[in-house]
C-alpha cells in the first residue's frame, strides 16, 4: 500500500537540505576530476651537451633544468 500523506515542513527542509548537500558533493567531485591531469612526460634532445665535467641530452620540453643520461666524462688516455 503507498503512503499518500504529504510531507511536513521538517521534512521538506530536511529533503531541500540533503538535495543540497548532494548537489554540493557532486561539484566538487567533477571539479577534482577535472583538475587530474595525466603526469608530464619530459622529452631531451638526441645530441650531447656537456661542459668540461659532465655531458647529458637537454630537455626541449619547457622544463628547460631537466636533464637526461647525465655522466661525468671518463677519459682515456687518446
Amino acid at each position: 500500500m503507498r503512503n499518500n500523506a504529504k510531507k511536513t515542513g521538517s521534512g521538506r527542509i530536511a529533503h531541500v537540505i540533503l538535495s543540497m548537500l548532494l548537489a554540493a558533493c557532486m561539484a566538487v567531485i567533477v571539479s577534482l576530476a577535472s583538475c587530474a591531469q595525466a603526469p608530464h612526460e619530459h622529452t631531451f634532445s638526441k645530441d650531447w651537451t656537456s661542459d668540461e665535467t659532465y655531458h647529458w641530452h637537454a630537455a626541449t620540453c619547457e622544463h628547460t633544468d631537466k636533464v637526461s643520461d647525465k655522466a661525468e666524462h671518463i677519459w682515456d688516455e687518446g
